[in-house]
């Protein structure tokens, strides 16, 4: 039977092409929680988490805190 082995999250910074505007504020990069999940077999998972505390509530820390 298959088993997760392994969780791994790491951060990374993207770098829009164009700048994201709103009415509140304009983003020229987002910092991004990506996820990588391993099974026993070694057969490979991939994810991303982009939390907005704005928009959901929810932030970059706290979505690290949870995944590890």
């Amino acid at each position: 039977m298959e088993r997760v082995s392994s969780v791994k999250a790491i951060v990374k910074e993207i770098r829009l092409k164009k700048p994201f505007r709103t009415a509140l504020r304009e983003e020229r990069a987002s910092e991004n929680a990506f996820v990588i999940i391993e099974s026993s077999s070694g057969v490979r998972g991939f994810g991303e988490a982009a939390p907005l505390t704005e928009v959901t509530g929810e932030n970059l820390a706290g979505c690290l805190e949870f995944l590890n």
